[in-house]
């Protein structure tokens, strides 16, 4: 725990954010955060905290780029006019607004929402920190780093349009934009807005037709509906994996990814459950508990502040926890500086916010070269234990960009010799290649004719031996064979020294695709995070 270390220094906050309770990064979900996180650093570093808050001017809708344009500057020249202050965005659509500002002011902007690719330059933007729990880069790299990994190069990606989805659509959109890192995509939209009326054995139908591999970015109960209609169809064969992919615990999310309904499909999606790979940033019991905890000090602060009917008992809000955090962060970065005027100078604050973990609430909290969070993400698996519960198999480090297993737990691919499936059918999609049919042929003609040899073969040895027993002595041994006929051929010798294994074929592509997964630039800067110190 941080101790008193006995200064006394002047802090002053503009928070900012947008009223709009249908945003998780509302004012009424955050600035309860920001105001326990100055109360914690009162305590903590003897720095005494002036917080302004300002609200956006729309109740409905987050405030656009031109209309921060002279919104939040007002606000300064009328009650910040020295321009000694720190500004933390909840979360809105003004990050490149704030970020320019931040840099004309000389002041240090601390982003809670999620992270925009545009934080990453920090020529454009060198004031800029980010604590937000969603960064679409980084959750994207892990995704391609997991398919990679796996060397598989074909996919199935069915994706939610419904307007409470949009997180998905812009992943897909990032995906679009860089198709060379695979040469093989399928785009498979729902609507589960309409849902149940779904049609998801055509959903099936289509996937079937193109990929083995299929990856599911829509909400829990869609999910397993898919699932459920997999395991029907017979589409759950260590021929198929599903990846379902969730990105942060979804504030508000009426129910968990989890199999069971209480219905009488629970058995059948329990098994089709094995076949789904889960792929997100909620990894550990430690991470959960501490969180939770944090949860419930930041729900107490905002019954105070706002009443109860903005919170729920339970309730986890990532973009509660990461003002929290940026609070607490922003209070050890201002205990080490020597000078008022390294505190004024947003450019010297920020800097010292990079490359550094920082430990808050017992946690973690790493932020990258170029001031973005570095956020944790695993791979979890319900094959591994008989209660059909997820549990983190694989651990993908956005540092190194390595996949690592988790202690001692495997993944039940269901297949023999436990394997991962190609991305491709030995036959095809469909069965239907014309190499493997004239394979077939081939084999076919030849098994008909092996047949007829063996039994002819087999018709003359019986002769043979008629004859032979009837001119032959009679012995109790006479079917035993003496050691000099045991025949063993190169072939045999060959075939008993052979281990099974993945074909290399597959695992050369997967270096390949690794490698233009670390060259992945979507955005207008190359994402580099650099080896923390």
């Amino acid at each position: 725990m941080p101790v008193n270390n006995g200064s006394f220094r002047q802090l002053h906050l503009l928070t900012y954010g947008t009223p709009g309770v249908q945003y998780p990064t509302a004012m009424q979900y955050s600035e309860p955060a920001v105001e326990l996180a100055i109360h914690d650093v009162r305590t903590l570093y003897a720095i005494n905290v002036t917080n302004h808050v300002l609200a956006g001017a729309s109740q409905v809708s987050c405030e656009s780029e031109t209309g921060n344009a002279y919104y939040v500057p007002e606000y300064v020249f009328t009650h910040l006019p020295g321009g000694n202050f720190v500004l933390i965005s909840l979360g809105c659509d003004d990050v490149r607004s704030l970020g320019w500002l931040s840099r004309e002011w000389n002041v240090p902007v601390l982003f809670c929402s999620s992270t925009y690719p545009d934080v990453y330059d920090t020529d454009q933007f060198p004031t800029q920190v980010s604590f937000g729990p969603l960064d679409a880069a980084q959750f994207l790299q892990g995704l391609f780093g997991i398919l990679a990994h796996f060397s598989w190069t074909s996919y199935a990606v069915v994706h939610d349009t419904a307007s409470y989805a949009r997180v998905f659509e812009a992943f897909v959109m990032i995906i679009k934009k860089n198709l060379i890192l695979a040469p093989r995509f399928t785009f498979v939209p729902i609507d589960s807005s309409v849902y149940p009326r779904v049609l998801f054995d055509k959903v099936l139908d289509k996937v079937q037709s193109s990929a083995r591999i299929v990856i599911l970015m829509m909400g829990s109960k869609p999910t397993r509906e898919l699932m459920v209609m997999a395991e029907k169809t017979g589409r759950t064969t260590g021929d198929y994996v599903y990846l379902c992919i969730e990105p942060y615990r979804d504030f508000r999310r009426p129910d968990p990814l989890t199999w069971r309904f209480n219905d009488t499909d629970d058995e059948i999606a329990k098994s089709a459950f094995r076949s789904l790979l889960h792929f997100t940033s909620v990894c550990f019991e430690r991470s959960a508990v501490a969180d939770g905890q944090l949860m419930r000090r930041i729900e107490q602060q905002g019954r105070v502040q706002y009443g109860d009917k903005y919170f729920v008992n339970g309730e986890v809000n990532e973009y509660s926890i990461a003002a929290y955090y940026s609070v607490m962060a922003l209070a050890q970065v201002t205990a080490e500086m020597e000078t008022a005027a390294e505190i004024t100078n947003g450019r010297t604050m920020a800097a010292r916010f990079r490359n550094r973990i920082f430990t808050i609430n017992d946690q973690n909290v790493t932020i990258g070269t170029q001031g973005v969070r570095i956020i944790d993400y695993c791979l979890k698996s319900t094959s591994t234990n008989s209660a059909g519960s997820f549990q983190a198999v694989m651990r993908y480090d956005v540092l190194s960009q390595r996949l690592r297993p988790v202690e001692e737990l495997k993944i039940d691919w269901r297949r023999p010799g436990n394997f991962p499936p190609p991305s491709r059918p030995m036959c095809g999609f469909t069965g239907d290649d014309p190499a493997c049919q004239s394979i077939w042929n081939t084999t076919s003609i030849a098994s008909v004719v092996a047949v007829l040899t063996v039994m002819l073969l087999a018709a003359f040895a019986a002769g043979a031996w008629w004859v032979n027993k009837r001119a032959s002595k009679s012995s109790a041994e006479w079917w035993n064979l003496l050691p000099a006929h045991y025949i063993q051929t190169d072939a045999a010798r060959k075939l008993s020294r052979r281990e099974s294994r993945i074909s290399s074929r597959y695992a050369d592509l997967g270096y390949r695709l690794l490698g233009r997964v670390r060259e992945m630039k979507p955005f207008t800067k190359p994402i580099f995070v650099g080896q923390l110190s």
